[in-house]
């Protein structure tokens, strides 16, 4: 049975890092330097958010798991010593500290049996909270250490989850419409051009770094290209960077991710195009093959 088929799945983010902040003001002091409301965060509960520069592009997403005593961002590793010099920059008077915690495995678990699934297991220097990033309903991500890694695992097939590989999570997040950092977006990219302005920015918050520019291009939309996603009709998925055209045979923008579906149908994608392009059902053309645009995420 396919993981599409499957009503609760589990997948482990193998490529995420983490950070963690420690200190009495650790949450109002991340508050200033996220796109997402950290403020009134209580223990297990958590966030997905974006950590931007001065002029509002995006240096990682992040999931953020708030405990009793500390708060853990789940980053992309590659990542992680950069996040950590621009972090210690912004840190003055704060009592905040920021460090490396003991290796943590990101999960994310999704379907209607989640939450109560998470609760149930015991989980020792780890941090968890239902989170609904990818806005499909019933998600959950949990941090936990690295020893506790496969008694999850068994726990979880023994209760029937599916527990995906990357390739399962591709399919996942591409049908959903879920953009990836460092494939989909990066540092180049503004949250409203990434298609993360209503997924990851709360616009009633109060300052944080890069807000001016943030709020300036939702108020005015002076942005030139979009993220998308798209129904491709070839059942091989092209590689990334492959140019996306208009049907006048104009290129439009540039294929970011893609994936096969399991049934063989085609593809799920996801590209950056101009932002003239970007309406849904709008056709275009990937590789000499039809495709279309399915949803901005």
């Amino acid at each position: 049975m396919s993981v599409e088929t499957k009503e609760n799945v589990a997948y482990v983010f193998s490529w995420l890092g983490s950070l963690q902040a420690t200190g009495s003001e650790r949450l109002s002091w991340l508050n200033g330097l996220m796109t997402s409301d950290l403020a009134a965060l209580a223990p297990n509960q958590g966030s997905y958010g974006l950590i931007t520069n001065k002029v509002g592009r995006v240096l990682s997403d992040a999931l953020v798991l708030v405990g009793s005593e500390r708060v853990v961002l789940g980053v992309l590793a590659q990542q992680v010593e950069k996040l950590v010099q621009h972090f210690d920059h912004y840190l003055v008077m704060e009592d905040a500290e920021l460090t490396l915690p003991p290796t943590l495995v990101w999960l994310f678990l999704h379907g209607p049996q989640a939450w109560e699934f998470a609760q149930a297991q015991p989980l020792f220097d780890g941090l968890m909270a239902p989170l609904d990033w990818t806005q499909t309903g019933g998600g959950v991500v949990v941090a936990l250490p690295d020893s506790q890694h496969s008694s999850w695992l068994k726990a979880l097939h023994q209760a029937e989850f599916f527990v995906g590989d990357e390739i399962a999570w591709e399919r996942f997040r591409l049908r959903h419409a879920v953009p990836r950092f460092g494939l989909d977006f990066d540092e180049t990219t503004y949250p409203q051009e990434a298609s993360l302005e209503h997924r990851a920015v709360n616009f009633q918050k109060g300052c944080y770094l890069g807000q001016e520019v943030v709020c300036r291009l939702e108020m005015r939309g002076r942005i030139r290209r979009k993220l998308v996603a798209l129904q491709l009709e070839t059942s091989s998925p092209p590689r990334p960077g492959t140019p996306v055209f208009s049907v006048d045979q104009h290129q439009v923008g540039t294929l970011t991710s893609a994936v096969a579906q399991s049934d063989g149908g085609g593809c799920w994608a996801m590209a950056m195009v101009a932002l003239a392009n970007t309406q849904a059902g709008t056709s275009l053309v990937v590789e000499n093959q039809k495709a279309y645009i399915v949803t901005s995420p």
